[in-house]
């Protein structure tokens, strides 16, 4: 397969599932969970999302590695998650139970807001921190 998907009509391209198998095995930094790219890393996170919070407040990594984030959602109303400074590291919305993915480049250094873009939910607290170091 090809190495990128486009997904719906989102400019985002995300690596296609099987890169990891097609790639040469290089040496890896320590805490990386994929293959390496040419730019960086790729860095996999799991969080949960309900009313009005995620269960991980920071999510760390370098800049130029490819981040990947997995959303379930355990609340009860929608949920997604979107880092405004970044191309395509906005996810589509998933309801109770479902688990949604959004993989982008972290290509600036910095602290960034990740966030809930549904109704109030940022307002009301469901934010956290992207650092790229």
């Amino acid at each position: 397969g090809g190495y990128f998907v486009m997904r719906g009509n989102t400019p985002a391209v995300q690596p296609a599932e099987t890169m990891e198998a097609t790639t040469t095995p290089e040496p890896v930094a320590s805490g990386a969970t994929g293959a390496d790219t040419s730019m960086g890393a790729v860095k996999e996170f799991t969080l949960d999302s309900f009313e009005f919070g995620y269960d991980q407040k920071t999510v760390t990594v370098k800049k130029g590695d490819t981040v990947k984030i997995t959303l379930t959602n355990s609340g009860k109303m929608m949920h997604d998650w979107v880092v405004d400074e970044f191309t395509g590291a906005k996810m589509k919305r998933v309801t109770n139970g479902q688990t949604g993915t959004v993989t982008f480049v972290a290509d600036k250094a910095g602290t960034f807001e990740y966030y809930c873009s549904v109704g109030q939910h940022r307002a009301n607290g469901m934010v956290g921190k992207l650092v790229v170091e």
